[in-house]
């Protein structure tokens, strides 16, 4: 009688990094199920009472994903050794694969790095905001003074003197509408340009 076929046993991260301060005691494995199917899941330490899972074990939607939150009850005895087996059931409750998950534990070291890399993370959004302020405030200088701020202004009050003296003028209904148009365009025209 020949196995069937294992399923592929999807988890993230492939390791487990636990540090010594108070953010570095949970983390985080995500199982994923690729196929069309529900798949069952359980979670299995070497070590169960220096862990706590939640959930240890589960159903698993077709082609979705779980999040199991790992923590670490103490840092007294914490190993490399320590490991984690991810097992994936199918509908008949046979094991359809499965795969390890190892635990490594830091120091404050690796917390002062994330630290680092939250600060330059910090820094590089402050930069960007100041020059999104920076770039608004130059746009609103240019826009606050000079004489282009009056021209379309100025160019208006043009154009209406000029149709107040051709109503006296003898142009037929369809050449103040084409003289109008023409006003609006180059009023729009003007207004575009101061921005």
């Amino acid at each position: 009688m020949t196995q069937p076929a294992a399923i592929p046993v999807l988890v993230v991260p492939p390791v487990l990094r636990f540090t010594d301060d108070a953010s570095g005691h949970k983390q985080i494995i995500t199982v994923y199920n690729p196929m069309s199917c529900v798949l069952h899941f359980k979670i299995l330490s070497t070590k169960p009472d220096s862990y706590v899972v939640v959930p240890s074990s589960g159903k698993l939607k077709p082609q979705s994903s779980i999040d199991v939150v790992v923590r670490l009850t103490g840092t007294e005895h914490v190993t490399s050794k320590h490991k984690f087996l991810v097992k994936v059931f199918d509908d008949h409750m046979t094991v359809a694969g499965d795969q390890i998950v190892r635990v490594a534990f830091g120091r404050a070291a690796a917390s002062s790095a994330s630290k680092a890399h939250l600060e330059s993370l910090t820094k590089m959004r402050k930069d960007s905001l100041r020059d999104k302020q920076k770039k608004i405030a130059d746009a609103r200088a240019r826009n606050r003074g000079g004489l282009w701020n009056l021209s379309p202004f100025v160019m208006g009050m043009v154009f209406v003197a000029l149709l107040a003296s051709w109503e006296t003028a003898a142009f037929d209904v369809t050449s103040k509408m084409f003289i109008a148009y023409l006003i609006g365009i180059c009023t729009m025209a003007f207004q575009y340009a101061d921005r």
